[in-house]
């Protein structure tokens, strides 16, 4: 769909202009905000109340300790760490399992492999040789189909002559 001829008035493209400087300056804002986002996640977000407070009063050291944040408290008991290092240590074994195998693919299973691309490459070659036919199948069909078409026509002109011929007779123009 096109646009009314207005485009090309000064006021369509002071329109047109007025748009590009909005998408340009709202791309800028974007750039911004997306960068000050990405700043201020990087922040450290607890900020206690000793952090706050002003330089002129002195903080003993018992205070200090308190505006300290709690240490992380062990989630995880002693049951739950050792069965993490059970497994851990049942996947090294895999792990080297895995390794001590051969990278090479067994003798059995490449010959089996072989076979079935030579089964492929020779299902390859019967479609090929099949399309062939049919296509040869296909011209032979298109030509017969013509030839019949014409003999047809033929036919039909023949019938159209002699039908042509009874209706004029020279009998008939003799007896008139």
């Amino acid at each position: 769909m096109t646009l009314p001829n207005t485009e090309k008035t000064p006021e369509g493209i002071r329109v047109r202009i007025f748009l590009a400087v909005m998408a340009f300056f709202m791309t800028l804002l974007t750039l911004f905000r997306s960068l000050a986002f990405q700043v201020t996640k990087r922040l450290p977000h607890t900020l206690s109340d000793c952090d706050q407070s002003s330089p002129e009063l002195a903080l003993d050291a018992t205070q200090k300790e308190e505006c300290r944040t709690p240490s992380p408290t062990a989630a995880f008991t002693e049951t739950d760490l050792s069965s993490v290092l059970k497994r851990l240590g049942e996947l090294e074994e895999k792990v080297d399992t895995l390794q001590a195998k051969p990278s090479v693919m067994p003798y059995e299973k490449e010959e089996l492999l072989n076979a079935a691309v030579c089964r492929v490459d020779a299902l390859e070659a019967e479609l090929i040789a099949t399309k062939k036919a049919l296509y040869e199948a296909l011209m032979r069909q298109e030509e017969l189909l013509a030839y019949i078409d014409s003999q047809e026509e033929a036919k039909f002109r023949q019938k159209k002559r002699s039908y042509a011929g009874k209706l004029f007779l020279p009998r008939d123009i003799e007896r008139s």
